[in-house]
Parts: structure tokens; C-alpha cells; sequence
């Protein structure tokens, strides 16, 4: 007996049987006839989405007592069975679990994890569009993390434009990085870059005096201390003007860390869009086009761990101009 055996469609309103083809929604977990999901396009059970909480079986609970739930399929078994009867996976004997039968919510993870990595649509109709694009084209170039942004991708579609992205929120230049969002990364770390020079030139104002004893004490050469105590000075004489610039810089970064975190997703939805509607109007073979999507879409790592690198040979490159502008002051 199916997981879902016995419930209902809310679509339907037909009891699902152990021969229905059953999707759960990534987000919720409220399950569908595969045909009701794609009629549909989206899950319809706006309460829980609104409430943040999840589907939840209507079974009485003497049902499932003596039920025992594989962990990979989802098929209810006796409670004394020694393996699945329908994937044939071994169950554990009572003193091997660790950690118990899997809860509800849990098998309905693992049961969109097993969807999403065989279907990168995770159940949803393929022809559907979004803003013009085939779904099926746009999951193939986004190839990782279907699950968390086809649902986001199918509300922006719908006229929806706010949704917060952690890393884009705390790292944007290297989430937009790993994204190949390469223009759009360089553009925030420059600005990154720009607004921390009033924040430099405050710090320089507050530790060149003690500095400068330091260097004395090295022996250094007087025209060099001339040239730091002349800088240190005409930063004195700034001293409020720094102030207000660094703070004003600081909220800046602040600002634009939360805008990109909340617009992020949004971001990467209209440049997924820009990257398929280019891409499928090459005439190449279906395969051939699938292919094309997945290695100009996805992640890469080793864009990642450039832009870190580009950042600190750009920070690098400042702080020499920085010295030479002191020096030639």
C-alpha cells in the first residue's frame, strides 16, 4: 500500500490508489495525480504555502499503527515485514535504527529529492511557459536545485518579484559567480569595491598618528615621514567630512546586500530566461540542446574561487593606489 493510498486528490476529489501516479508538491507535500499537478501547473493549497506548514494525512490513526513505511519508496508494508514489498529494500531490525522510522514529512523529502534527480521538472508539465520559455528547457539550464527554484520561477512568471536568497544576500558577488552571473558579479564587486574607500580613508585618518612613532623608530626616512604626517594631517582636517562619508558607504553596502538578497532569485530568473531564449534557437537535435543548456547553465565551483581571487587582487591593486596617492600627496 502506496503512502498516499487512500487520500485524496484535492484537484479530483478521487481517493488515490496503489496504481495512481502520485507527485507531492516540493514545497507543501500535498499529493496530486500526476495529471491533476500538470492540468494545474503549480500546487493549489495556498493555505499551507501562506502558513508556512505542511500536508498533513487525513487517515485515522489506527490505519497506519501497524503500518511499517519504507524509507525509498514510500509503500506501507505489515509492521512485521522483513523487506519492502514492492522495491525489495531490507528493513532494519528494531535494535539496527538509529534514528527510527522516518517521519511523514521526511519520506516526502526524500520522495521530491528522488523526483527532482530523475525528472529535472520535479513533476511539473515541461510545456508549460514562463515568460515565453519551455520549463523543461529553462529546469535543464538551471540543472541544480530544481526543487528551490522552478516553484519561485513559476510565481515570478505570474508577476511575482521578491524572494529572499541567503547567499545572495550575505556573498552576492560570488553567488552571482557560481550562477555564471559573471557581468552582473564584477558590477557588485566594483561597487563593493568603490564603497569601501571613504571606510579605508577613516581608518587611515584614525591609526597613521600612532603609526608614525613606529616608524620613526625604524629608522625611516624623514621625507617619508614628512609625506605621512602632511596625509595624516589633511585627513585631520576632514575628519567629519570621513566620518559621514564612511557611514553613509556603510549603509550602502548594507542596502544593496539586502536589496540583491531579496531580488537575487529574481535576478537569476530573468537571466536564465536571456541564456535559454538564446540558446534554443540554435538548430542542433533535441540531445544536442539539452547538452548545450546544462553546460552553459548549472553551477561552477571554480568560478567561485576565481571571483575570490579577482577580489583580492583588485584589493591588492587598491591599497597600492592608495599608497601611491599618500606618497605623491
Amino acid at each position: 500500500m502506496g503512502i498516499h493510498t487512500g487520500e485524496k486528490c484535492i484537484v479530483c476529489g478521487q481517493v488515490f490508489t496503489d496504481a495512481d501516479d502520485v507527485v507531492v508538491c516540493p514545497e507543501c507535500g500535498t499529493p496530486y495525480h500526476r495529471a491533476c499537478w500538470q492540468k494545474n501547473g503549480a500546487c493549489i493549497n495556498l493555505p499551507l504555502h501562506e502558513s508556512g506548514k505542511s500536508w498533513e494525512s487525513t487517515k485515522p490513526r489506527e490505519e497506519t499503527r501497524n503500518t511499517r513505511i519504507c524509507p525509498d519508496c514510500g509503500t506501507g508494508n505489515p509492521e512485521d515485514a522483513t523487506h519492502c514489498s514492492h522495491c525489495g529494500k531490507p528493513f532494519l531490525r528494531p535494535e539496527e535504527q538509529q534514528e527510527g522510522t522516518p517521519t511523514l514529512r521526511e519520506q516526502l523529502q526524500q520522495a521530491a529529492e528522488r523526483m527532482g534527480s530523475a525528472d529535472p521538472t520535479c513533476g511539473l508539465n515541461e510545456e508549460q511557459k514562463l515568460d515565453g520559455e519551455r520549463l523543461e528547457d529553462v529546469a535543464n539550464f538551471v540543472e541544480q536545485n530544481n526543487l528551490y527554484y522552478l516553484p519561485k520561477f513559476l510565481r515570478f512568471s505570474k508577476g511575482g518579484r521578491i524572494s529572499l536568497n541567503f547567499p545572495c544576500l550575505l556573498f552576492p558577488q560570488y553567488y552571482l559567480a557560481y550562477r555564471k552571473m559573471w557581468a552582473a558579479a564584477l558590477i557588485v564587486m566594483g561597487i563593493m569595491l568603490l564603497l569601501k574607500i571613504p571606510q579605508s580613508l577613516q581608518q587611515m585618518q584614525i591609526l597613521l598618528p600612532d603609526y608614525l612613532p613606529t616608524l620613526r623608530q625604524t629608522g625611516a626616512p624623514a621625507e617619508l615621514l614628512q609625506t605621512f604626517q602632511a596625509f595624516s594631517s589633511r585627513l585631520d582636517a576632514h575628519e567629519t567630512l570621513l566620518y559621514n562619508a564612511a557611514m553613509i558607504s556603510s549603509y550602502l553596502e548594507i542596502i544593496i546586500s539586502i536589496l540583491l538578497g531579496l531580488f537575487g532569485n529574481r535576478l537569476y530568473y530573468r537571466f536564465v530566461l536571456r541564456k535559454v531564449h538564446k540558446l534554443v534557437q540554435e538548430d542542433v537535435s533535441p540531445d544536442m540542446k539539452r547538452r548545450r543548456l546544462r553546460q552553459e547553465g548549472g553551477v561552477n565551483g571554480w568560478f567561485l574561487v576565481a571571483m575570490l581571487g579577482i577580489q583580492m587582487g583588485a584589493s591588492i591593486i587598491f591599497s597600492l593606489i592608495m599608497m601611491l596617492v599618500i606618497l605623491l600627496s
